[in-house]
Formats: structure tokens, C-alpha cells, sequence
């Protein structure tokens, strides 16, 4: 481990590569309830996403009118990081159009749209259409026809809610801990969200503590997975499942694998599936796991070994500002129909007596003569004659309500 974690300071291994000594501040915390703190993002980020959601459904739907939305993987699960984007899928497509004809139309009309940075992941799996949406800075990934995403979701939501103390910390934080080394991204041949979230999941049903139901620390539970993932655990002759835990390779798997087929890793929902084989620089990872058990067992804080850099720092503050222009746009209540007259005279107080007591008039008069235009004569008779008793005649009461519509 890079010895300027000490410093609060720590190479960005995805930067440093490439760009020689580059470096990121970063922000650690004395205990793990601060860290989570200040991983996990604001809580009422949700607004902001649904929003989202909503103009990228708009934009879908001028091409794909009868076409549906929805959301799923981390943003759904909430296992997501600050930083992580939104996964979208388009299911009612007309088979006609192909992928690619179908994400140049999407693209063209995302930029019509004002979102930008659109890229198109073609080779991936699941080919992938990313845009970036510009007022909150979101980035979402578009697939089509994704319904494995979907059920997915819910297989993970049920673990959820079987391991609620320990999946969610445990997966937020091993994202931040491969999001600061680069090695996290799925295309780039990284552990990506599906993928560690499956393996933290097998790790904690196979656990002997949490099988016997033991309260267990989640810095002792990732002490464990590092030690076993990183030092332990021997990839050639062993595969990980969550049904079956850790079984011995039989050569069923790795028809698709780049490289030794590393990582054999089954898909819930798919078992004859290896989600793991793209996975081709998990020699890195793996690595870094062993790594971080070393540093764990001499003592290194969790938070110096997985802080929070200032660009995750920096996003949560916007997302925070962002939150309270929000709510500060939704309480506010709509301005009151304002109706304004064109000013034509000044208006002066009289006093008159009427029947023995003094009361206040407000007439109106003009400065300037023939200012008050005339109000025509009415269609019907119902206003053309004044009462004989009145005492404005027909001319003068026309007068005076037309300075009272104009002044």
C-alpha cells in the first residue's frame, strides 16, 4: 500500500499510470460509521434521480412512444457510490433495428436534447449507451431489452434484505476501494458492480460467524475478504457460486474468458453463466486485495486504506447544494396572477357628506383631458340607461368605470 496514506494523500493508481505522479487529497475519518458517512450519498438524493430518470424517459419516448423505463442495479439497490451512474433499460422495443441503428437514433436525439459526453459500448455483453446529463452532472447507461438487469435487482434486494447489516457497507465500500485504484470498471476488464456485489454475497452466506449468528465488525468481515480473495483462495481449481460456495472447476465455464480465466465467478440467475472471465486484469485486483489484508493486519486504519478523495468529497457537497435548491424550488409556492393596468391619471381623497355622516371617497380625476378612452355603447339594452335617480348620468358613469379599468 502506497506509503502517502499516512500523509492524507494517495496516488490515484488509474491516473498515476498514466499520467506519472499524480496525485489526489483525500479525507480520512477515525472510525468506520464516519467513513460510511461520507461514502454513503446524501439520503435524499432520490429527487434528484427520479428527475433524471424522468427527462431520460422523456427523450426515449420521442423516438420509442409506447416503449418502458426502468431503473435497476445499484441506483435501485442503493448500493451505489456518490459517483456511480445510473442504469436505464429500454424494454418494448420493435425488433426490427438493430443495436447500433437503434443508439445512433437515441444519440441524436440526446444531443438535440442538451445531454452530452455520449458514448456507445458496443463489444460489452450487454452493448451500453452512456450520456451525461449537464444540471446535476449525472452519467446514466442505457441498455435495450435488458431484463436480466431487472431480475438481477431483485435477487440482490432480497440478500439485502437478509444481510442488511453487512452487504450494504461492505459492497459501498469495496467499490470506493477499486474506484481509487481504476479498477472497477467492467469494459476496462474490472470488478464491476454486479460482479463484487455477487462475491460479497456468496462470502457472507459461507461465513461460518454469520451462518452461526455471531455479531460480526465490518472491518473484521473485510479483513476476511481480503485475506481470502487476496491471499487465500486458489482461482485455477476453484470457482465461486452462491448457491454451492466454493467448488472445483470442471471445465463447464471459460469458452468466453480472456486470458487464463482467472476469476470463475456464477450468475444467480444463470448459472451456466461466469460473470467473472471478463474480468481480465483481476491479477491487479487480486493483488490489491492482498495488499490491503497485509496493511489491515499491521494496524492501518480502514480509513486511511479506503479513504474518501476529493472528487468523491466534492461530488457529495454539489449533490448536497443541489438537494437544498430542490426543495427550496418545490416549497415554494407558484406567484399569484399579477393583473396591470397602464397608469393614466392620478387619483386624489375627497371628503363628502352624505345623510349627516363624513365619509371618504376615493374619485378619480385626470390631469389631462379625453385620457380615459370612451367605452363603447353595450350591444344589448340591459346597461343602456342609467336609473333617473342616479347621480352620474349615462356619459359620466362611462367616465368613470373606463378610468378605473385603465388606471
Amino acid at each position: 500500500i502506497n506509503a502517502e496514506y499516512g500523509d492524507r494523500s494517495c496516488a490515484m493508481p488509474d491516473e498515476g499510470m498514466q499520467q506519472g505522479n499524480s496525485t489526489d487529497l483525500c479525507h480520512n475519518f477515525d472510525n468506520i460509521e464516519e467513513l460510511l458517512g461520507a461514502v454513503y450519498p446524501p439520503a435524499d438524493e432520490e429527487f434528484l434521480v427520479r428527475q433524471i430518470v424522468e427527462d431520460l424517459s422523456t427523450v426515449i419516448r420521442n423516438i420509442f412512444p409506447t416503449a418502458s423505463i426502468s431503473i435497476f442495479g445499484s441506483r435501485k439497490t442503493h448500493l451505489h457510490l456518490p459517483t456511480s451512474d445510473i442504469d436505464v433499460t429500454i424494454t418494448g422495443l420493435s425488433p426490427v433495428c438493430d443495436t447500433i441503428s437503434l443508439f445512433e437514433l437515441l444519440s441524436s436525439e440526446f444531443l438535440r436534447q442538451g445531454f452530452s459526453h455520449l458514448h456507445k459500448v458496443i463489444n460489452a455483453r450487454v452493448p451500453l449507451l452512456k450520456v451525461t446529463e449537464k444540471k446535476y452532472g449525472y452519467r446514466a447507461e442505457i441498455t435495450l431489452e435488458n431484463v436480466d438487469g431487472n431480475y438481477n435487482t431483485t435477487l440482490i434486494l432480497s440478500y439485502l434484505a437478509k444481510y442488511q447489516n453487512y452487504l450494504r457497507p461492505m459492497v459501498v465500500l469495496l467499490k470506493q476501494f477499486l474506484r481509487l485504484r481504476g479498477q472497477h470498471r467492467t469494459y476496462q476488464g474490472g470488478v464491476g458492480s454486479y460482479l463484487l456485489t455477487v462475491m460479497v454475497i456468496a462470502f457472507l452466506k459461507h461465513h461460518r460467524k454469520i451462518q452461526d449468528g455471531d455479531s460480526v465488525s465490518i472491518e473484521s468481515l473485510l479483513l476476511d475478504f481480503f485475506e481470502l480473495f487476496g491471499r487465500r483462495f486458489d482461482y485455477m481449481n476453484y470457482g465461486i457460486s452462491v448457491d454451492r460456495g466454493y467448488f472445483l472447476k470442471d471445465g463447464t465455464y471459460c469458452q468466453e474468458a480472456i486470458g487464463d480465466c482467472l476469476l470463475l465467478v456464477e450468475d444467480p440467475n444463470k448459472p451456466d453463466i461466469d460473470i467473472g472471465s471478463k474480468a481480465f486484469i483481476f491479477h491487479d485486483i487480486k493483488r490489491s486485495w492482498e495488499e490491503a489484508y497485509d496493511s489491515l493486519s499491521k494496524g492501518i486504519p480502514l480509513s486511511h486504506l479506503i479513504p474518501v478523495d476529493d472528487k468523491l468529497y466534492q461530488r457529495i457537497e454539489s449533490l448536497s447544494r443541489f438537494i437544498e435548491e430542490y426543495k427550496l424550488k418545490q416549497n415554494t409556492p407558484p406567484p399569484s396572477p399579477v393583473i396591470v393596468f397602464p397608469v393614466v391619471g392620478k387619483a386624489k381623497v375627497s371628503t363628502t357628506s352624505r345623510k349627516g355622516r363624513d365619509t371618504k371617497v376615493r374619485k378619480k380625476s385626470l390631469e389631462t383631458e379625453n385620457l380615459c378612452p370612451t367605452i363603447p355603447e353595450p350591444i344589448t339594452d340591459t346597461y343602456t340607461k342609467s336609473p333617473k335617480n342616479s347621480r352620474r348620468s349615462d356619459q359620466g358613469f362611462k367616465q368613470w368605470w373606463g378610468c378605473l379599468l385603465y388606471t
